[in-house]
């Protein structure tokens, strides 16, 4: 099985924190950039966050797209919305060096979130052969969380991965 995985376009609104409570739908370059990732490419099957930025692609690429909730974006309580200029430069370089330590006020809880997405993850990867090839459209820190699973990547040190708007990321699970 190959597994794609594909963090949504840029969305409409401009760079700020968008968790699972912003549901902003995808900018003209967002559309643009996902249909340029994903480019000659075929899939089995199309698993999706239900966030409009996601949510929308997805259908639009397939009727069959499989709405996964959990897949959606870690909450991120009081960063909800804002840029960083307005959270501060300072906190979010704490955060990304220790989220587990720097908790931002009001968020999910990076372990708990790490639990609901993986949980879903490995219910796909028992369901398929591995000569299929399966898209999940989703978000950066969801994608973070898999990518840690699969390589052993420390909780802690996840959010040193840069995942960019459409960046599509391919991998064979273990």
């Amino acid at each position: 099985m190959i597994v794609y995985l594909l963090r949504h376009g840029a969305p409409k609104g401009g760079r700020k924190y968008r968790g699972n409570s912003i549901n902003d739908p995808l900018s003209l370059q967002g559309w643009k950039t996902m249909f340029g990732s994903i480019k000659g490419l075929q899939f089995d099957y199309v698993y999706t966050s239900p966030m409009k930025r996601c949510l929308s692609f997805s259908k639009c690429i397939t009727k069959k797209a499989r709405i996964v909730p959990n897949f959606k974006e870690i909450g991120f309580g009081d960063w909800e919305g804002k840029s960083p200029m307005e959270i501060g430069l300072e906190k979010i370089k704490l955060f990304k060096k220790n989220p587990s330590r720097h908790q931002i006020p009001k968020a999910e809880n990076i372990h708990e979130f790490k639990v609901r997405v993986l949980k879903e993850y490995k219910k796909i990867l028992k369901r398929y052969k591995k000569n299929e090839a399966v898209l999940i459209v989703t978000h950066a820190g969801v994608i973070r969380i898999i990518l840690g699973y699969e390589n052993m990547i420390d909780i802690n040190d996840l959010y040193r991965l840069e995942i960019k708007n459409a960046q599509l990321i391919s991998l064979t699970p273990k």
